[in-house]
């Protein structure tokens, strides 16, 4: 039950960000809870849910984009945090110990999310959270995923959010010395605080990898929505990293006959429920 809560919760909260208008905020009170009553069930993929409400609150605010100014704050704050933490890592030691400290920054950077009961963020808390990663990490499974990387040719790494992107992009410029070919997957277009495909151009990834896939207009990976394009990269790839528990819960409805990697910190009961680990971890998995 915890998800149905949070799912509500979080419209509201984001609606009393962006509008005065009382009137507003009860109709997407009133709307996400309908919706939440018609569709909600023990079964459900809250990452499919949070698509349905996330598109209500942006139709109802009349706002295309409701964290677009989040997304810029979160850019610009991470720029100025990755050239400081980065600069301390040599990115040519291509050692299992340097890709083992990158990946748990990665992981760390997943925290960059608002409004997930729990899970409170703040920016100023940022780089604090990035240089506790190594104590945060309990599931750990980087040495395998070292080992396939370096056996293989594509690489698929699909982005989750704003800000978590700009560590993101040195994570990918890493990468790119152990493979062939590196592909970045974004949004076609806004959802929640998940980076677009315009936005990864705008910090730089066309810089750092062969081409950014538009994977869709939804929350997490949903295979059957996602675009042509996409999709052709998901079949070619040889390996693929997606970022972020809204991946996490919705990868995990289909079965991928490839090497799979999730990497997240476990910002809400359910989804640490679901690893078996303590709320607030970083993980760094194998799915499939």
């Amino acid at each position: 039950m915890e998800c149905y809560i949070c799912l509500l919760e979080r419209a509201i909260r984001i609606a009393n960000i962006l509008t005065k208008d009382r009137e507003k905020v009860l109709r997407v009170a009133k709307e996400v809870s309908r919706m939440l009553m018609e569709e909600f069930s023990f079964d459900a993929v809250p990452a499919h849910l949070g698509t349905i409400r996330e598109k209500m609150v942006s139709e109802i605010l009349g706002i295309k984009d409701p964290y677009h100014q989040i997304k810029r704050d979160s850019n610009t704050l991470a720029m100025t945090i990755a050239r400081d933490v980065f600069s301390k890592i040599d990115l040519s030691d291509l050692s299992y110990e340097t890709f083992r400290r990158i990946m748990i920054l990665s992981a760390a950077a997943n925290a960059m999310e608002w409004f997930i009961r729990g899970h409170e963020f703040s920016l100023d808390r940022f780089e604090s959270t990035l240089l506790s990663a190594e104590h945060d990490i309990v599931i750990d499974n980087t040495r395998e995923l070292y080992d396939i990387i370096k056996g293989s040719k594509t690489l698929l790494y699909v982005l989750d959010n704003a800000g978590e992107a700009v560590i993101d992009r040195y994570v990918v410029s890493y990468l790119r010395n152990l493979v062939e070919e590196i592909y970045v997957g974004a949004r076609s277009a806004p959802i929640l605080n998940d980076i677009t495909v315009d936005e990864a151009r705008e910090i730089g990834f066309g810089d750092v990898c062969d081409d950014i896939i538009p994977v869709g207009d939804f929350v997490g990976v949903v295979l059957e929505k996602t675009t042509k394009e996409f999709r052709d990269i998901f079949e070619r790839a040889d390996i693929i990293i997606l970022k972020g528990m809204g991946a996490f819960e919705s990868i995990t409805e289909y079965n991928i006959e490839k090497p799979v990697f999730i990497l997240l910190k476990a910002k809400c009961v359910t989804v640490a429920r679901s690893l078996g680990v303590p709320q607030g971890r970083l993980v760094i998995k194998r799915i499939f």
